[in-house]
């Protein structure tokens, strides 16, 4: 019995692994885009506040889109 808790632990630990690892990435593109989002907040030239807006809509909206991917595969595991 002991032999298929260590198999079944031993399982685990990339799922784990790979889940902290989803979760940094999450909090890094979270990181760029906050930062894309107070560029465009902050500059003064109207273009580059659009572009920037719309960068990070695009980067979020990608990102989740990868996000959820990860998730479901992690699921699948």
């Amino acid at each position: 019995m002991p032999m298929i808790n260590r198999l079944a632990a031993a399982r685990l630990v990339p799922r784990a692994i790979a889940g902290a690892t989803a979760d940094t990435y999450e909090a890094a593109i979270r990181s760029i885009t906050d930062l894309e989002r107070i560029v465009a907040r902050t500059t003064t030239y109207e273009p580059l506040g659009v572009l920037a807006a719309a960068l990070a809509d695009l980067t979020r909206d990608v990102t989740t889109t990868q996000r959820s991917t990860i998730r479901w595969i992690l699921d699948l595991l």
